[in-house]
């Protein structure tokens, strides 16, 4: 048997109870204490918001109570799993949420922050079968309003140019949004039907970046007019594309497009090897997310 994974020690500077504020590089601005909170709440809200969408027939069902997200899956057996995600701090009491969850076919992943509010969901799901599988990073950035594109400071991105990148977006029709997908999908894969849930055209703003007019780069993005963070999903770039600098130019494309339209903090769920990578244009760990898992009954 594997042994259970332990929490990885924070990053330096990071207190993912507390929500230490750290600036992003070069950007003068401090991200606020509540930064981790922001984006971890962001995060559980988009999935409600993806469950109302068109998109989302036949691929999840989703319901939300007291701030917990439950999205059941609709699609083929096997495919995915059910999801729950929970803020912190967490709301409601998480036997029905558990209890709701093994009544279904398929396994459960039950996402938490790591923080000490959610520590009545760990024991419950320890109870119930649930195994801790991965602690992901969260990290923020300060988008710096005072800069005239709203991007962070840093080194230049790649030059525009025919044999470089091209970055657009949000897309605006219905050919280009079907690029960038498949983009998506060379990295994190499909199907389809799966992608367009992750990023519906209601809901989410969707960036394209072509190589010598050839889709290359992808991201999305979601924000809640009330909320300051914008969250950053699927940054991918092709296979034969990589290397050239593209998910950072389109990436910087994004963050100063969602500046202007008036995010002040942007927000992204990944994993340890990304970290640096991230850090180098500026983001920072603000917290930790983790992620448990119940194997479907035999």
């Amino acid at each position: 048997m594997r042994p259970e994974p332990r929490l990885p020690a924070p990053s330096p500077g990071t207190d993912p109870g507390v929500f230490a504020a750290a600036g992003g590089a070069g950007s003068g601005v401090a991200l606020p204490r509540t930064a981790a909170a922001l984006v971890w709440q962001g995060l559980c809200a988009d999935w409600g918001v993806w469950g109302r969408e068109p998109e989302a027939a036949g691929i999840f069902a989703v319901e939300c109570r007291g701030g917990v997200v439950g999205a059941w899956w609709r699609g083929p057996t096997g495919q995915m799993a059910d999801q729950i995600w929970v803020p912190d701090p967490p709301a409601s009491d998480p036997e029905p949420w558990l209890r709701r969850a093994a009544a279904g076919p398929g396994g459960t992943e039950l996402r938490l922050p790591a923080a000490v509010g959610g520590a009545r969901w760990v024991a419950a799901a320890l109870r119930n079968g649930y195994r801790l599988v991965e602690v992901d990073p969260l990290m923020a950035l300060a988008l710096d309003a005072a800069r005239p594109d709203g991007a962070p400071a840093g080194p230049p991105a790649p030059r525009a140019g025919a044999a470089g990148p091209v970055a657009s977006g949000p897309v605006a029709d219905a050919a280009e949004y079907e690029a960038a997908l498949a983009v998506i999908e060379s990295c994190f894969g499909g199907p389809r039907p799966l992608s367009r849930f992750f990023a519906p055209r209601g809901a989410a703003r969707v960036y394209l970046a072509r190589w010598a007019g050839a889709p290359a780069a992808a991201a999305s993005a979601c924000r809640d007019p009330a909320s300051p963070a914008v969250r950053i999903y699927s940054v991918s770039t092709r296979p034969a594309y990589r290397r050239r600098g593209l998910a950072r130019a389109l990436l910087l494309h994004v963050l100063a497009a969602e500046a202007r339209a008036g995010a002040g903090l942007a927000g992204l769920r990944t994993v340890d090897a990304l970290v640096p990578y991230y850090e180098r244009i500026g983001f920072r760990v603000v917290g930790r997310a983790q992620r448990f898992r119940r194997a479907p009954d035999p």
